[in-house]
């Protein structure tokens, strides 16, 4: 969730009160909260890097509202120099956006009856600076088939990773998805060049 002075917090509805909330809450949403609870943020795989996070009750109120004056998305962008040099290590996760400089095949390989699909790709900034990036599972298979849909258009493709894990892989940094979350849907492409979003 995000305020409106930009900064972000983690959420969290236990399984029994998620029937109480699910029709409620949508995604870009604006909603007053009342009668929450804030714990400290001990989760294994945490989005963000506050160390507190709000805690939904069976009381809790969620009222929607329209007006919103903070980032409706709410990057917070990193240079890739500074990931390349490890100053990230310490960063849950991060946010990038680059030119789509390279893409590889779509890796898939079954082992004990499941399947496994990797992409690795590179991300160029507009300082020249390369940043390793590799998607796992349903989101590397819809950007292949973006990738491939698009690769006789010579136009450049932008990307945008939310959320993305800084992951040290054969002595390189690179950022990565979270394996267990399922991609969004991209956004349409403009009319200067194609825009592809993806938060993982």
């Amino acid at each position: 969730m995000e305020g409106r002075k930009g900064h972000q917090i983690q959420a969290c509805v236990r399984n029994e009160l998620i029937p109480d909330f699910e029709d409620l809450i949508k995604e870009d949403g604006v909603y007053v909260l009342r009668k929450f609870g804030m714990g400290v943020q001990g989760d294994l795989y945490p989005f963000v890097g506050l160390k507190k996070k709000i805690n939904f009750y069976r009381c809790t109120s969620v009222t929607p509202v329209e007006a919103f004056s903070g980032d409706p998305y709410g990057f917070y962008f990193w240079k890739f120099d500074d990931i390349n040099k490890g100053k990230a290590a310490e960063v849950k996760t991060v946010d990038v956006v680059g030119r789509l400089a390279w893409c590889g095949d779509l890796d898939i390989w079954t082992t004990k009856a499941k399947e496994t699909k990797r992409l690795i790709f590179d991300l160029q900034d507009l300082e020249g600076i390369v940043l390793k990036c590799t998607f796992w599972g349903d989101f590397a298979d819809e950007f292949h088939k973006y990738v491939s849909s698009n690769t006789q258009t010579n136009e450049m493709v932008i990307v945008i990773l939310q959320h993305v894990r800084v992951k040290l892989w054969n002595e390189m940094l690179g950022v990565q998805n979270d394996k267990y979350r399922k991609p969004n849907k991209s956004h349409p492409p403009n009319a200067q060049h194609k825009q592809h979003v993806c938060c993982p």
